[in-house]
């Protein structure tokens, strides 16, 4: 059977395996987790207001972020701005699974 390509893990050029945010938090505790964010698809894309908020919070290919599950999705963020999105975003946000 086909797997969505939202929850399958992808690779990098360099080898590295991503995973979805939703799917990386949802193996981890409730304490905050830091990630890096790798890829943003296009559509977390569709709305310059959402881009602009993560950018802000620095979510970025590349940057390291702390995430952790709120009630309505994931608290992200870095260097004290932060945003809660919803899981549907956080499922085209591919980051490194990084440590609590």
């Amino acid at each position: 059977p086909a797997v969505s390509p939202a929850v399958s893990p992808a690779v990098s050029p360099s080898g590295q395996n991503l995973r979805p945010l939703d799917a990386c938090l949802a193996e981890a505790t409730a304490d905050p987790m830091t990630v890096t964010i790798r890829r943003i698809d296009e559509p977390a894309q569709a709305t310059g207001q959402l881009m602009a908020t993560l950018r802000r919070c620095g979510v970025r290919p590349g940057e390291s972020v702390v995430a952790q599950r709120s009630p309505g999705g994931v608290l992200i963020g870095s260097a004290g701005e932060y945003t809660e999105i919803d899981t549907a975003t956080c499922a085209h946000i591919l980051v490194d699974c990084g440590t609590q």
